[in-house]
């Protein structure tokens, strides 16, 4: 069966509007209509709103950016930021080496002052000048207004158009979804027409596009089809419930949306601010792994990878033996650079001194190429750098 020349039954998401069928279509006879392409103008997808429409007085119009855009920006830029500060302090990255988790850190960065500069640019409409411009440049300032970004005069403004377009999952940045992009252009007397913003979200865009034909005095003709031809179709009642499916389709999508971002924000607070006490090594554990860690740094032909978790799991590392000495000393003298390296990490002082008044530092030769990786490591570490373990 057909309706004003569409065919109802397989109804594709953005049914494609024949010429002849506007003019009834849109309830007028204008001949602009015949002038006019009804292909969607706008190339620049986005899920959510955009921009705001906001009156700056009884002659300027400015589309701004809305908090949506402004938050889904700084989303990104904060989760770079936190991934760096979190790589800095040593949350992230494997075996010391953060690079991977800061790279990843400045390219959510980079996305997110992408968004905030890409979008950035108000859209100006003033009856004043009058014309259309984007950014902050005022066409008023300048000897050549063709030279300011989107400039378009409004005289020969003749309507509003709102046009729709199925965005599917893999034409867009979108997060893996389709959905159908709603866009508003101006109409001008020649059939040629100028973008303003397009998004996900129809009702925003058919409030902003009431409102603009209000402030202009010029036509508002929808271009969009699914609603009136299913009206048409079935009545009034199917076209009220269509629209309740519509809005309760976006308001799912905002809802999660939202639901999203507070999972990924509970999942991260928890893993990276929220401790669960540890349990408290008790002072027999600790003198156990005391007594392992002095028997794997004395042995010299040992390289224990269980060296790390012993040390992890609590140990007094600055523990002396009868000599006086701390597993910090059996370690050097053995020239064991790994061992070294743990104990100097987990707190051990390098200016402890043994029953003969020896430190770390007159056991090892600054001038050997055996010694010089280890004498390397205890110059990172002055004496009484870290407190003494008790």
């Amino acid at each position: 069966m057909a309706v004003n020349g569409f065919h109802i039954g397989d109804i594709p998401a953005t049914v494609p509007i024949l010429p002849k069928d506007m003019p009834e279509y849109l309830g007028t006879d204008d001949p602009v209509v015949m002038k006019t392409s009804w292909n969607p103008l706008s190339e620049n997808y986005r899920l959510s709103k955009s921009h705001t429409l906001v009156r700056i007085n009884d002659s300027r119009l400015e589309f701004r950016r809305s908090a949506q855009s402004y938050f889904m920006a700084f989303l990104f830029v904060a989760t770079g930021g936190v991934l760096i500060l979190l790589s800095f302090a040593g949350k992230l990255g494997s075996d010391g080496n953060p690079a991977v988790a800061i790279l990843s850190g400045l390219f959510f960065a980079a996305i997110g002052v992408f968004l905030f500069i890409l979008g950035n640019k108000r859209i100006v409409l003033d009856k004043t000048v009058p014309a259309l411009w984007r950014g902050n440049l005022e066409p008023s300032k300048v000897v050549n207004r063709s030279a300011v970004d989107g400039y378009r005069s409004l005289k020969d403004v003749h309507a509003v158009q709102i046009l729709q377009q199925y965005v599917n999952s893999s034409d867009a940045d979108n997060n893996g979804k389709s959905y159908d992009n709603h866009e508003i252009n101006l109409i001008f007397s020649d059939g040629k027409r100028a973008p303003l913003v397009s998004h996900g979200d129809a009702e925003a865009i058919t409030a902003q596009a009431d409102r603009i034909s209000e402030f202009l005095g010029i036509p508002l003709w929808d271009g969009r089809s699914n609603a009136t031809l299913f009206s048409t179709f079935l009545g009034s009642g199917a076209e009220k419930a269509i629209n309740f499916l519509l809005r309760a389709r976006n308001l799912y999508r905002k809802s999660a949306i939202i639901l999203f971002l507070l999972i990924v924000g509970a999942a991260l607070y928890s893993k990276f601010f929220s401790h669960t006490p540890e349990a408290e090594v008790t002072p027999e554990t600790k003198m156990q792994n005391t007594e392992k860690i002095f028997a794997m740094a004395k042995d010299p032909m040992l390289h224990k990878p269980e060296f790390k978790s012993v040390l992890q799991s609590g140990a007094n590392i600055n523990a002396k033996d009868r000599l006086g000495r701390t597993p910090l000393f059996y370690a050097v003298m053995n020239k064991n650079d790994v061992y070294t390296f743990y104990l100097l990490a987990a707190g051990a002082d390098t200016g402890v001194r043994d029953n003969e008044g020896k430190s770390v530092m007159d056991l090892v030769d600054k001038h050997s190429d055996a010694d010089r990786y280890i004498v390397f490591l205890l110059e990172q570490h002055p004496p009484q750098q870290y407190p003494i373990a008790q």
